[in-house]
């Protein structure tokens, strides 16, 4: 019996995709760091390694807009 490869991607609605906490709001830093945690490991599924890579690149830019240093 052989084997079927899934692939697997995320998605993020276009409205949605660059809003977290900016680096220069008012908030409280604990909150910015929750905010980078859960953008960080949300990004940590069963990728493959071109999937991965777009994860990982849109990450980066998510952080960059919103003022954050990669």
């Amino acid at each position: 019996m052989e084997k079927d490869n899934l692939s697997f991607d995320v998605y993020r609605k276009p409205t949605t995709r660059d809003t977290i906490i900016p680096k220069d709001s008012c908030h409280p830093h604990e909150h910015k760091l929750t905010t980078i945690r859960f953008v960080t490991k949300n990004g940590k599924h069963n990728l493959n390694i071109i999937n991965t890579e777009k994860e990982y690149n849109t990450i980066k830019q998510v952080l960059r807009n919103n003022k954050y240093d990669i």
